[in-house]
């Protein structure tokens, strides 16, 4: 009797010291991982709608034309040789984009401020000016390729039609200027002749509305989910020097 006593003391020691040692482990241990999700049905693949025969809602027109809206003006573009003589500012098309203003089209009241662009091939540098020379006047480096990217005060825009209420208001701008002054392909190169590529973004509503009425400032939309807002494009390419 005192023998299964004594075994069955050591028995129970025994378990009481596993329960021990478990609950110490689950205390003290990695916790125990979530549960995977259950996987998600694929979607059905071009699921096509049950046909109704009751009447579409229109499309809300002051968010159908988040893309490009047909913009009547030009931005004004010209060259300059280093030290020379200066081209007459030649037109460039514009649009606008990411701008949902309730109408596909917009009217400048008058161009873009005019941009005068130099570039010397010898130096590798781009000057940037406005057309009055005062409102802007930069010098920035090209890339050993000829690449550039600079960022300018764009000035004041003027419509005369922006949107379906607002006519005449007015928005500053910035813009972002980039492209590339490629003079190998020049028989003389040293004379600074060349082509400028040059792409254009003019970011409404960006920069101070010095000297405008608060009431004729344009009210800009709300911009496109993704986009920065409101912005006029343009490319184009000058000869320098020629």
């Amino acid at each position: 009797m005192d023998g299964l006593m004594k075994k069955y003391s050591q028995n129970s020691s025994f378990l009481i010291a596993l329960t021990l040692a478990a609950t110490l482990n689950s205390g003290c241990g990695k916790p125990p991982q979530p549960p995977s999700p259950e996987p998600i049905p694929p979607p059905i693949a071009n699921p096509t709608p049950p046909e109704s025969d009751a009447p579409q809602a229109a499309p809300d027109p002051a968010t159908a034309n988040d893309g490009m809206v047909t913009l009547k003006g030009s931005a004004m573009i010209a060259s300059q040789c280093p030290y020379g003589s200066l081209a007459d500012p030649q037109p460039v098309e514009i649009s606008m984009w990411d701008c949902p203003i309730g109408t596909d089209t917009a009217e400048l009241q008058e161009s873009l401020r005019t941009i005068i662009i130099m570039g010397d091939c010898n130096k590798k540098y781009v000057s940037v000016r406005s057309g009055d020379r005062r409102s802007l006047d930069t010098l920035w480096e090209t890339m050993p390729n000829g690449d550039f990217s600079v960022t300018v005060d764009g000035g004041l825009v003027q419509f005369s039609k922006f949107g379906a209420t607002q006519s005449s208001c007015a928005t500053p701008t910035s813009v972002d200027i980039w492209g590339k002054l490629d003079c190998a392909a020049h028989a003389d190169p040293t004379r600074d002749q060349g082509t400028v590529q040059i792409e254009a973004m003019w970011h409404l509503g960006k920069g101070a509305t010095t000297g405008v009425n608060a009431d004729a400032v344009c009210k800009l939309p709300a911009p496109p989910a993704g986009t920065d807002g409101c912005y006029i494009y343009a490319k184009t390419a000058i000869k320098q020097c020629q």
